[in-house]
């Protein structure tokens, strides 16, 4: 008798499965083409990423190695066309590589455009994205117009920012071409005492401080 209820129940069974299936078959059969396609278009995903990195990082190397074999040219023009089709990472790089290659070459006004470019280029970290800006009025400080410059670094060097110690730098150098010595120990003053601040920013803001005069001498 075990064995008939066994049989009887599990045939019961079967018929509410089937009768599941019958209703909610097509759900379960969508669901599990889902999966398979979200699974392989990740898989996909991770592939066509790392192929397009690749691409990108072997085209960022050649166009180092043209400019470290004196082909300045083609290289720089091997970074430009990087910045066209690269993704945010690699197109700051390139653009930060080719715009320190034509300051050095003392074009700063075109080393400026790429560092505004990239500094305003969405698909860039933010955080990159300040350097960028940093870097592109460190390019001006010497000829550029102080009064446009501060604000901007200012912006940068606002409390926790991530380059507000090398905007602070800026900032007191600023200070310093205008005459305001004070102002200038001041900033440094509060730099090298920035535990926080990295350690080099606070090295150099002690050693500028060491070649100022004291304030009683400025005062004079």
């Amino acid at each position: 008798m075990t064995d008939i209820f066994d049989e009887v129940t599990e045939d019961l069974r079967r018929q509410q499965m089937l009768g599941l299936w019958r209703s909610y078959g097509k759900y379960l059969m969508a669901a599990a083409v889902a999966i398979v396609i979200g699974v392989g278009g990740y898989q996909y995903w991770r592939h066509h990423t790392r192929t397009v990195q690749e691409k990108e990082s072997a085209a960022f190397a050649e166009a180092i190695a043209l400019l470290e074999q004196g082909k300045t040219d083609d290289g720089l023009a091997a970074l430009a066309a990087l910045q066209e089709t690269a993704g945010g990472g690699y197109r700051l790089l390139a653009g930060l590589r080719e715009a320190a290659e034509r300051e050095r070459r003392g074009d700063a006004a075109a080393a400026v455009k790429i560092y505004e470019r990239l500094a305003a280029d969405k698909a860039i970290d933010e955080t990159l994205r300040g350097y960028a800006e940093l870097q592109a009025v460190a390019a001006q400080i010497d000829q550029g117009d102080a009064a446009a410059l501060r604000p901007r670094l200012e912006k940068l060097a606002a409390p926790n920012a991530p380059w507000s110690a090398l905007a602070e730098e800026f900032l007191a150098l600023l200070d310093l071409k205008a005459g305001n010595v004070a102002a200038a120990r001041e900033r440094l003053d509060r730099l090298a005492q920035n535990e926080d601040a990295p350690a080099g920013a606070r090295t150099r803001a002690g050693e500028i401080l060491a070649t100022l005069p004291q304030a009683t001498e400025s005062a004079k």
